[in-house]
Formats: structure tokens, C-alpha cells, sequence
């Protein structure tokens, strides 16, 4: 009889999976990917590029990390938006276009100094015998949308040269029939 008195312990019947850890993992590894994820598209603004049919093709921008340069993109864009004012002329307002780096937009006024402190972090680390100053090695590209003023690309060269900067290069869209038949390079 002594059996039959013994309490049994039932077992619990409202287990549950704790998701709390689950979603803190979610979390860090969606925080992770978003910190890792490349953010050189941020540089490639929609732009209307100048067509070129004598461009080269530029390097790709994992050829450029395993060489170990440094470079950068300089867009000169418009300042608005032109489909909404539909106006063409004013396009041509200087005021009204400006330069981007990393997202950030600059004046004319204001581009000298971030690409100051864009060269000093990359010199070369010897004096060039010709100039007879330290140049940096940084690497620039220039996006000039079509109708960019070209003041605006000259001011930009003409700041870079007064930086130390001397690797410059002008992106530019090949044409698509030029891609099918390139012309003939002339020497």
C-alpha cells in the first residue's frame, strides 16, 4: 500500500524554446553584415557620364585593396533635382553644384580642406625630385555628370594639384556601339 501513496512528480507540459538569445544573435550578425558590407556604392552616385570612346576600363576596386592604395571618388553633381524644376538653365547656377565625397557634399570652399587631409594621410614618404615636395599617393577619381559646368572640374584638378595630389584620373561612359567596335587608339 505504501506504493499506491507516493506522490509522482508529473512533468512540466508547457516547455518552451527561450528566444531571447536567438534574436540577440540576429541581431549581431545583421549589425555585423551592415558594418562589413562594402560601401564603395555610396561613391557611385546615378550620374549622366561624359561618352568617351577612347576610355579605358579602370581597375576594379578589389585590385585596388590588394595593391594597397588608396584612392577616392570625387562626384560633381547637382544639387537638386533637375526632373523636378525642368529647367535646364539653371544648371548652369554655379551655386548649385556641388562636389561629393563619402556622402558628404562640399562647396568649392570646402573641398581643399577634406582633400588636404586626404593627402596627408597617404604621402609617398620621399621628396619628388622634379617638385621638390612630398606628394601623396592618394588616388583620385572624378565623376562629372555631363552637364556639370567644367569650371567645376578644372577648380577640383587645380585643388588637387595644390594638395600634392598628382594621380587623377576623369571617369567617362563608353558608348555602346564603341564597346561592340572599339575605334583604332592613335599613337
Amino acid at each position: 500500500m505504501s506504493r499506491r501513496h507516493r506522490e509522482y512528480i508529473k512533468p512540466s507540459e508547457d516547455l518552451s524554446c527561450n528566444v531571447i538569445p536567438l534574436i540577440d544573435i540576429m541581431f549581431l550578425l545583421l549589425l555585423f553584415l551592415m558594418v562589413g558590407a562594402d560601401m564603395g556604392q555610396r561613391e557611385m552616385a546615378d550620374l549622366v557620364l561624359t561618352k568617351a570612346t577612347h576610355a579605358t576600363v579602370p581597375p576594379k576596386e578589389g585590385d585596388l585593396k590588394k595593391k594597397g592604395e588608396r584612392y577616392r571618388v570625387v562626384n560633381v553633381q547637382f544639387d537638386g533635382d533637375i526632373s523636378k524644376s525642368g529647367d535646364i538653365r539653371n544648371t548652369r547656377d554655379l551655386a548649385r553644384w556641388v562636389y561629393v565625397v563619402g556622402g558628404l557634399n562640399f562647396t568649392p570652399e570646402t573641398i581643399k580642406d577634406r582633400m588636404m587631409d586626404e593627402a596627408r594621410e597617404s604621402m609617398e614618404g620621399f621628396v619628388d625630385p622634379e617638385a621638390g615636395v612630398e606628394l601623396s599617393a592618394l588616388k583620385v577619381t572624378i565623376r562629372a555628370d555631363r552637364d556639370a559646368p567644367y569650371g567645376m572640374v578644372q577648380n577640383l584638378i587645380t585643388i588637387l594639384g595644390t594638395c600634392g595630389i598628382y594621380k587623377v584620373e576623369l571617369a567617362a561612359a563608353k558608348p555602346e556601339d564603341a564597346l561592340d567596335n572599339p575605334p583604332p587608339i592613335p599613337e
